[in-house]
């Protein structure tokens, strides 16, 4: 069985390692040139893997370029997988291998079909879901589904830990299906249609959409920063005039009336680590934070008493 890998990001260097180590490494790896790499926040080089393998790797600035086509059609693959792409592939891709094209998409599909899925599902405070292989159509994340691995969402779940579920789900449910591809005398056997009435959709996000409001209540705020951190740009305000990025933060919600104070403002330290005033009167610890502005650098635990996050007033 032939198959060609086209991706730029985390999820495809588990999928090329995944079918490396089972033995069936695809024919060649299509990534995206690295001039426009920065479009994925959590882009991975995949030169390095795809050399120690010996399969060729090839790149594109789009997808559905009529050069990029014929350098696929050129590899005769039985299958193309298409994991960790942020073009929409367009038919004339699809109609080039015998057997179809694979997806993979980070929710409970129909479930929150579209962009930026993985920190919608902690801004959804979500308690359960799952990674999805699917087949591609002239939809978008509409498909048929291949197979789907269902998980829980931690109370505290970050955006990097969550990465990390979907890619242990990923990379077991491709351990799975290979086999039933190799096997299967009709692909069809293999497909469950979507209730697309059940769909769901999810917003692009944007680095502006985790700019910090602390008149938001803790929790809101909380849940902004494990959503937007690395590999994203993460949650962001500012400190002395300078533009700050919070990573990392721990949320506080017994102290309610103790402090009197302005959303924003440092009220007290937890372990050396500052508790800031959000608009309902909770609290979140600020844990690790770093200035846009090398030149702003400040350690953390050289924060004053009472001086303010986001400006001189909020209120």
């Amino acid at each position: 069985m032939r198959s060609v890998l086209i991706g730029a990001v985390g999820s495809t260097k588990k999928t090329l390692e995944t079918m490396i180590g089972f033995g069936t490494p695809p024919v060649s790896v299509f990534t995206v040139t690295k001039n426009i790499s920065h479009r994925n926040s959590d882009y991975v080089d995949l030169e390095p893997s795809c050399k120690a393998a010996g399969i060729p790797l090839r790149h594109f600035q789009r997808v559905n370029d009529a050069e990029t086509i014929k350098e696929i059609r050129a590899f005769q693959p039985d299958i193309i997988w298409v994991i960790g792409l942020s073009q929409l592939v367009k038919q004339p891709l699809l109609d080039i291998p015998r057997i179809g094209t694979i997806g993979f998409h980070p929710s409970k599909l129909p479930k929150n079909r579209g962009r930026g899925v993985i920190a919608w599902t902690i801004i959804q405070d979500l308690q359960e879901t799952g990674s999805t292989l699917f087949w591609l159509d002239n939809g978008v994340d509409s498909g048929p589904i291949l197979k789907q691995e269902i998980f829980t969402v931690a109370k505290d779940e970050t955006i990097t830990t969550l990465m990390i579920k979907h890619g242990n789900a990923l990379g077991k449910m491709i351990v799975d299906v290979l086999p039933e591809l190799r096997s299967a005398k009709e692909p069809r056997s293999l497909m469950e249609n979507q209730d697309h009435n059940q769909a769901t959709w999810c917003a692009r996000r944007t680095p502006e959409d985790a700019l910090i409001d602390w008149i938001k209540p803790a929790r809101e705020i909380w849940t902004l920063v494990r959503a937007s951190g690395r590999p994203y740009p993460g949650a962001y305000t500012t400190f002395r005039s300078q533009q700050v990025t919070i990573w990392e933060a721990d949320l506080e919600d017994k102290l309610k009336g103790k402090y009197w104070g302005f959303p924003g403002q440092v009220q007290d330290f937890k372990k050396g680590f500052p508790l800031v005033q959000c608009g309902d009167g909770n609290h979140i610890i600020v844990k690790e934070m770093t200035f846009r502005s090398e030149e702003a650098l400040i350690e953390i635990n050289n924060i004053r008493l009472h001086e303010r996050f986001g400006g001189k007033r909020n209120v």
